[in-house]
């Protein structure tokens, strides 16, 4: 028997039913009944598990007849607890909608027992139909898609779902399709192409069966070959049989419901070959370079494995071909060292100070292609030199431990990036030098917002405070970057670190540390990740006691969460039904303001 196992020795009774009791063993015990949603009948073998952060141990078991359940020899501290079952959804204990985490956890003491603990499990809703080509054929092999539609930033976005977890699965030879594992909600649902490289075929076309019958006739004069037609692909086809996700139709489903008839055509689109030349500022050809393709649209349609980036790379001539590519609107984008890198260093995309001069990419082109299905030939993109962004850092005030400035990171993004895909062609990054001075080499034209990483420290709290150019603070405006270097920024960092802390409470006036903590900017214009102002949700401490820094001042809203689903804080729509119950607190520059919480009501 292993170390956490089930014990079944003595029989006690939770809630009405019986639930085995181990046997007192010095160490912290969980126990309880799994009964489903909709009868309150017990479910047998549902799998239970329990994991502690701190700790990162975990353990299981599986229910026995009547549902029960008991975890035994537990140390002291804060655990999440999961039920699952096939054909069943994941519960996460104490979650307001239980299948979306984290819900709450269960803090015990040393040697404590909860034993009262019932776990509800809630049936799965199944999607099923059929897809057909545009001759009324089975489509097999097309990978069915289940999409969510939301809020991020303030921009729509449709994320994929995956009902059973790891199953990715394909339509049979009959074009049908069945998916579980979804729980209540509302969805759209589609098909996309293979998984793999995008599969491509072509149709033979008429003027190259007439071209080969005439081959074929005696004493035919020999003619070229005609030229061969566009190569067909699927294309995301979304029911009841659109191509934009946001003319499709939603289909809300109920806890363990069998949708039926999701029947749509997914037919074949043309799929383009690009290709053209990469060329340097005096004509030369520019080998090895990355070119890029990302969709250059407002609504994006995130899949397991994230935006499509087609690319290609350029030969010894400049040349470069990307295919196959679906209809849409991109943007090609292109890097390139001005100076080759000497054949034992490594290319340095990032710009690093110190860096050998060779290797820098700071050379770029950008077009804008509309791809329609018909190839596009004699792209150029002709390379120019980019801009210098550079600056130094400055601390205002005396920090306890002077900071090591070569751990910060500088990283210029584009201020639109969450319309668009973050690639190694619109991001900089640098690594500051010990005196503070940094240098992001090859700037393209464009909006940007400048941040960094790796200074603050529990030995030396830092905050940047401003990132001034010109005189003008646009930390969180961002700035435009033209046809001019721009070298006179300056990143302030402060020592003047705002704070609110406090400890959380339950009714009883207990510590409630299974729950959360949600300090949000009171101007609604802030609510993105973009801004400093702008925290994820904190869990307190096993004493309840909880502390958000590095604020700077403004007005703050600070409310108790007792769920919350998974990045839910990140939807506008989410932290406006937050605020009529939040506390608003007001930090001076530097301010620390304790401020406890006590959950009442539901």
């Amino acid at each position: 028997m292993t170390r956490l196992a089930l014990i079944l020795l003595i029989v006690a009774s939770v809630q009405g039913r019986d639930v085995v009791k181990p046997a007192a063993t010095g160490a912290a015990v969980i126990g309880g009944v799994v009964l489903a949603d909709d009868s309150g009948r017990p479910v047998r073998r549902a799998v239970i598990r329990v994991d502690n952060a701190e700790t990162r141990q975990s353990a299981s078991v599986v229910t026995d007849d009547q549902g029960r359940f008991v975890i035994g020899e537990l140390p002291a501290g804060r655990y999440a607890l999961t039920a699952s079952k096939a054909g069943w959804l994941s519960t996460y204990y104490g979650a307001k909608r239980s299948w979306r985490p984290p819900g709450t956890s269960i803090a015990l003491a040393d040697r404590q027992q909860v034993l009262t603990l019932t776990v509800k499990l809630v049936r799965s809703a199944v999607f099923t139909g059929r897809v057909l080509d545009a001759d009324g054929r089975p489509a097999a092999n097309l990978r069915p898609v289940v999409l969510e539609q939301q809020t991020v930033n303030g921009i729509r976005r449709f994320s994929e779902v995956i009902g059973s977890v790891g199953v990715l699965t394909n339509t049979d030879d009959r074009g049908e399709f069945r998916l579980f594992g979804f729980a209540p909600g509302t969805y759209l649902v589609g098909v996309s192409a293979p998984l793999g490289p995008a599969a491509t075929f072509r149709r033979t076309t008429a003027a190259e069966l007439q071209w080969a019958k005439q081959q074929a006739t005696p004493g035919a004069a020999s003619t070229p070959a005609p030229r061969l037609g566009n190569a067909l692909g699927f294309a995301p086809v979304y029911y009841p049989g659109v191509t934009d996700a946001t003319s499709a139709t939603f289909i809300t489903v109920t806890a363990g419901e069998e949708r039926t008839g999701l029947d749509f055509v997914a037919n074949t689109v043309p799929m383009a070959r690009l290709s053209g030349v990469v060329t340097k500022p005096d004509g030369s050809p520019a080998a090895g370079a990355s070119v890029i393709l990302a969709p250059d649209n407002d609504t994006a349609v995130l899949t397991v494995f994230g935006l499509t980036t087609p690319r290609g790379t350029s030969d010894a001539t400049g040349k470069f071909t990307i295919s196959p590519v679906r209809p849409g609107r991109y943007q090609a984008s292109v890097r390139a060292p001005s100076q080759p890198r000497p054949a034992d260093q490594r290319v340095v995309a990032t710009g690093t100070p110190g860096a050998p001069v060779g290797g820098v990419l700071d050379l770029w082109a950008n077009v804008t292609l509309d791809v329609t299905g018909d190839p596009i030939e004699n792209i150029a993109l002709a390379l120019q030199p980019g801009v210098d962004v550079s600056g130094r850092i400055a601390i205002d005030g005396v920090p306890p431990v002077p900071p090591d400035l070569t751990r910060l990171r500088i990283q210029l993004l584009p201020a639109n990036y969450n319309s668009g895909a973050i690639t190694s062609n619109n991001a900089y990054i640098a690594t500051a030098n010990a005196d503070g001075t940094f240098k992001l080499p090859g700037v393209a034209p464009d909006r940007y917002i400048l941040t960094a990483t790796g200074m603050t420290s529990t030995a030396s709290p830092l905050m940047l405070k401003s990132v001034n150019i010109g005189g003008r603070d646009v930390i969180d405006s961002g700035f435009e970057v033209q046809g001019q270097s721009i070298g006179d920024v300056v990143m302030t960092y402060t020592t003047k670190v705002g704070e609110i802390a406090g400890t959380l409470f339950d009714a009883a006036g207990a510590a409630a540390p299974q729950y959360y903590v949600f300090v949000f900017p009171a101007d609604r214009a802030s609510w993105t990740q973009q801004s400093r102002r702008f925290r994820p949700p904190t869990r307190p401490g096993t004493d309840g006691k909880f502390r958000v820094t590095n604020l700077p001042p403004g007005d703050y809203l600070v409310v108790a969460l007792t769920d919350f689903e998974e990045n839910a804080f990140l939807d506008a729509s989410f932290i406006d039904t937050l605020v009529p119950a939040a506390i608003k607190i007001t930090l001076a520059e530097g301010q620390k303001k304790v401020q406890d919480i006590k959950i009442s009501g539901g």
